[in-house]
Parts: C-alpha cells; sequence; structure tokens
C-alpha cells in the first residue's frame, strides 16, 4: 500500500475535524484525548488490537471519554477501510487531528461555538435564586475583617 502525501492527510484532518466540531463542539475536548489515546494504543499494541477494544472501552473509560473514543476507532476504521491509509498513514492523521483539535479548542470562535451550542441544548436551564439575608450572602469572605476591631475591643475589655 502506497504511502499518502502529508498534504493529503493534513486536508483531510482539516475538513474532518471542522465537520466534527460542527456537529457537535462539545466533544472537542474528548476527542482531542482520544485522538492522541488512539496513536499511542496503535504504536504500542498495534492496529489489530486496538480495533478489537470496539465495544469493550466502555467500561474502561470515564463517561465523558466514551463518545470521543467512539468517533476516533470509527474514524479509524473508515480510513483502513479505504485502502489508501496505511498504519503509518493512519498515526499520521492522528497525530495531525490531535494538534489540530488543539487549535480549535484556543480558537475565540471555538469557544463561542460552544457557548452557542450549551445554550441551544440545555433542556431545562437551571435557575438560581439568591436571598437577601440568607447565611451565605455574609460568609466570611465577603468582608473577613468588617467585625475584627469590635472583636478586639471585647477581648481587651472597652
Amino acid at each position: 500500500m502506497p504511502s499518502m502525501d502529508k498534504c493529503e492527510i493534513l486536508k483531510e484532518v482539516n475538513e474532518w475535524s471542522k465537520d466534527t466540531i460542527k456537529k457537535n463542539p462539545s466533544i472537542l475536548n474528548s476527542l482531542e484525548s482520544a485522538s492522541k489515546r488512539a496513536a499511542s494504543l496503535i504504536k504500542n499494541i498495534g492496529m489489530e488490537k486496538y480495533l478489537s477494544l470496539d465495544g469493550v472501552y466502555e467500561k474502561a473509560l470515564r463517561e465523558n471519554e466514551v463518545e470521543g473514543f467512539k468517533v476516533i476507532i470509527d474514524l479509524v476504521k473508515a480510513k483502513r477501510r479505504e485502502n489508501k491509509y496505511s498504519e503509518d498513514d493512519i498515526l499520521l492523521f492522528l497525530g495531525y487531528l490531535s494538534r489540530e483539535l488543539t487549535f480549535y479548542e484556543s480558537s475565540k470562535d471555538q469557544k463561542d461555538l460552544r457557548k452557542d451550542y450549551k445554550q441551544d441544548h440545555n433542556k431545562e436551564p437551571q435557575k438560581k435564586e439568591y436571598h437577601k439575608n440568607d447565611l451565605n450572602a455574609k460568609s466570611l469572605t465577603s468582608k473577613p475583617f468588617a467585625n475584627l476591631q469590635d472583636m478586639l475591643d471585647k477581648k481587651e475589655g472597652k
């Protein structure tokens, strides 16, 4: 199987990441770590053993990591089926992908997009009620030294 050109791989990474993040911006963090984890697993245990983790990973990962891992393992399977990607090309793809996702995470546009996505997908917005005479409103951190002089005066008997 001939190796792909790095520019082609980078272009595909760019297109794939834009499309995926537009569909679900909240998955960005888990995709980034899942792509790094996938590359590490493929290097250490090989492609076949990595792909055999499909369906098993849900028992080993945290709940917020499962969706990202599923997306990445499905991506690796799809790239493998295309027969134009060697194992090294897939590793290169995953490396470029993790860097691309890091860039998206830090961009201002992405932060705004995630904020809009969260607002649109909140089923029940939580309402916070604040009471003026609440005990928490008079906590020590609001004015830690407010009554210090009174306390010192009482202690000294003034």
